[in-house]
């Protein structure tokens, strides 16, 4: 309540650095920075991570093309509706990333498909259960939304319905997406998944927003996720009948 503008940036930037500082603490740094003979995996570190950070640049880009797109084409209000609906479904990116902390070493781990599908199944189950849950919460949301923000903010009732969906989508996602990077190693297929959804956001995007104002934002993040759903998953069950890693 006592923050302003310039204390809440602040407040926002400094956060991950004391969380990043505080997990030094359980880091056995002085061993890490005496490691010798780095550079013998450079190579193997680079061949994977570029692919990584340039996934990772593009769609930390595409994923806010939304944003940027409705604080041009939007008004004030309306802007205010669709940060008010987007801050609402942030839980469920939130939730994805703590799961996918969990799933990404075992997926490294596994060395057949055999093994990979078991535990694919079993994410696969609990992320629909998730999915599941969050539908069953949409009414309780719509319901509150007016007592929180304002009977003003009702009109931001159907855009959180559509992200919400959307962002579900992304949720029961993980397991593909987490077995494509860390199971067959490939995050260079994101790349060109994230330059398909970079390119459906901004030309589609554009198009909906000018026409269909917030509605149109929320559409665009559902039409991108679910491009972000189907794409890898085709690439996924493609290698899986290949019957190799």
């Amino acid at each position: 309540g006592n923050m302003n503008l310039s204390s809440g940036l602040i407040s926002y930037i400094a956060m991950p650095f004391l969380g990043f500082s505080t997990a030094l603490l359980f880091l056995p740094i002085s061993k890490i920075l005496l490691v010798k003979q780095e550079s013998s995996i450079a190579k193997q570190f680079f061949h994977y991570n570029l692919w990584v950070a340039v996934f990772t640049i593009i769609a930390a880009v595409s994923a806010r093309l939304d944003t940027f797109l409705s604080a041009r084409l939007l008004t004030s209000f309306e802007i205010g509706l669709y940060g008010a609906a987007s801050q609402l479904v942030s839980i469920i990116p939130q939730l994805d990333s703590s799961l996918g902390v969990v799933v990404a070493p075992k997926f490294a781990s596994f060395q057949d498909n055999k093994q990979m599908l078991i535990y694919f199944k079993k994410v696969q189950f609990l992320v629909l259960g998730f999915a599941f849950l969050g539908i069953l919460t949409i009414p309780l949301a719509v319901y509150l939304i007016p007592i929180i923000f304002g009977q003003q903010y009702s009109q931001a009732i159907p855009p959180f319905v559509i992200l919400v969906l959307a962002m579900l989508i992304f949720l029961i996602s993980l397991p593909i997406h987490s077995g494509i990077i860390y199971y067959f190693a490939k995050p260079k297929v994101f790349v060109w998944v994230s330059m398909g959804h970079l390119l459906i956001t901004g030309f589609l995007g554009y198009f909906l927003i000018s026409n269909y104002s917030v509605i149109g934002a929320a559409i665009t993040v559902l039409i991108g996720m679910i491009f972000n759903f189907l794409a890898p998953l085709f690439w996924f069950l493609h290698k899986l009948r290949e019957g190799v890693k």
